[in-house]
């Protein structure tokens, strides 16, 4: 009896234990997500070509995207990774996690998946990574949500910026920026509650009729390297998947399940 005992306490301590130790590293990005009405607005965002600024009407689903980008600490909690220059202090871990590729979000946002017990929503299929929007795991903004979200979705104000007509209340740019990335959430944010969608650093999305490997190859919103007018919510650069460099991050998105 006495042995069934020990082992059934020393059981609930090792289950306790190994409780405790998942929940130190689980994350809850999902306390800062919002979330964004679908709808249909006149948008820039070509899929099909994203040099194309052609103005078309664009319809959006219901979505989560996060208050934040994602930061230097988050980054490095999930991947154990600092690709930036910020050093380990409580400010400059909380600018946005910069110079990261495309297989390099992919790989954040799958692991961070797992972290919290979500599915993931990339896969390696047929040559070419897929996104299955299905999942409720974390994933980039395609090009359309990125673009709405910036707007202010239903609520916008048709500001020239994301949440203002002047840059420097809403975004750190190449005249205020100081040559870095800044802490996120410090200016004020869009009609949705969202920061930096200007400046700081540039997002990339997701562009599903990209023909090559990995579709995360578009920038958004400009960065704290660039002029004011490419911080404007339809502002966009093409680039590669292992295109890495300074004012290049990534923003949370999940699909409404």
């Amino acid at each position: 009896m006495k042995r069934i005992f020990t082992i059934l306490f020393s059981a609930v301590i090792f289950m306790t234990f190994s409780e405790n130790t998942f929940a130190q590293n689980k994350t809850s990005e999902s306390d800062n997500l919002v979330f964004v009405k679908g709808g249909t607005f006149l948008s820039t965002s070509d899929t099909k070509n994203p040099n194309d600024y052609k103005q078309h009407r664009e319809t959006v689903e219901d979505f989560y995207i996060s208050k934040y980008e994602v930061t230097v600490a988050l980054y490095k909690k999930v991947t154990g990774k600092n690709p930036t220059s910020a050093r380990d202090t409580t400010d400059e871990m909380k600018r946005p996690v910069e110079n990261i590729s495309g297989y390099d979000c992919i790989d954040f946002l799958n692991a961070l998946s797992r972290l919290e017990g979500f599915e993931e929503c990339y896969s390696f299929k047929n040559g070419k990574w897929t996104c299955d929007f299905s999942k409720n795991g974390y994933r980039l903004p395609t090009l359309p949500e990125w673009e709405y979200a910036a707007l202010g979705g239903s609520l916008s104000k048709g500001y020239k910026y994301s949440g203002s007509d002047k840059i420097s209340e809403v975004g750190w740019y190449d005249e205020n920026s100081g040559g870095h990335a800044h802490q996120v959430g410090l200016l004020k944010p869009n009609e949705l509650g969202l920061y930096d969608m200007s400046g700081n650093v540039g997002e990339r999305c997701w562009n599903p009729s990209y023909k090559g490997e990995n579709p995360a190859h578009v920038g958004r919103g400009g960065c704290w390297i660039y002029y004011e007018g490419y911080c404007t919510p339809d502002y966009r650069f093409v680039t590669t998947e292992n295109f890495k460099q300074d004012g290049l991050g990534l923003r949370l998105v999940r699909s409404k399940k």
